[in-house]
């Protein structure tokens, strides 16, 4: 079972307050919350997402579980990205893999999606596979089931970096034509 983790607890310091609920205007004219349109790209990709949020985030909450994501409180989101990142992991016990998305990035394309859900079928779920654009390595990723221990013992706030960087040649990355697997919301 593939396992989306929409990590969607941070605080918003950057960017000025509660960025998973900023509206996001889609192609149709609507808006949509940040955090709900980074999990919807992310459904048709995966078998299962799990939402991670900070536990006192009760509207956010209330609009995954509407639209049918499971939800993960992440008691330790101030100790950094890593925390929720594990708090995801740790919720989804029977993965066979994990396409970790940033709630904060809900530009990319579908067709990048479909690329992390190919790489991952051509690897056996047995390798990290990364998407790049212009040589450059951007969201999501997606991690194996035998790195979990690895996984599990990250710290602070700079993700699962560290992991992608020691695979190595157990990396397969795959080059896209989508600008949105870079595009930070704090900095547009």
């Amino acid at each position: 079972m593939i396992v989306g983790i929409v990590l969607a607890a941070g605080m918003g310091s950057r960017f000025g307050g509660d960025k998973m609920l900023h509206p996001i205007k889609r192609e149709d004219g609507t808006d949509i919350p940040m955090g709900l349109l980074s999990a919807l790209n992310l459904k048709p990709w995966v078998d299962q997402i799990i939402c991670v949020v900070r536990p006192q985030d009760d509207v956010l909450i209330k609009l995954y579980q509407l639209h049918g994501f499971n939800i993960h409180k992440s008691e330790n989101y101030q100790q950094g990205l890593s925390a929720s990142l594990i708090a995801g992991v740790q919720a989804s016990c029977n993965a066979s893999a994990w396409v970790v998305a940033l709630g904060d990035m809900p530009f990319i394309k579908s067709s990048s999606y479909e690329k992390i859900k190919q790489g991952l079928a051509a690897t056996l779920n047995n390798k990290v596979v990364q998407l790049k654009y212009n040589n450059k390595p951007g969201h999501p990723v997606a991690f194996p089931k035998r790195l979990k221990s690895d996984l599990l013992d990250l710290k602070g706030d700079v993700g699962a970096r560290s992991i992608v960087l020691s695979e190595g040649k157990n990396t397969v990355s795959l080059e896209v034509a989508d600008t949105g697997i870079h595009l930070d919301i704090d900095y547009l």
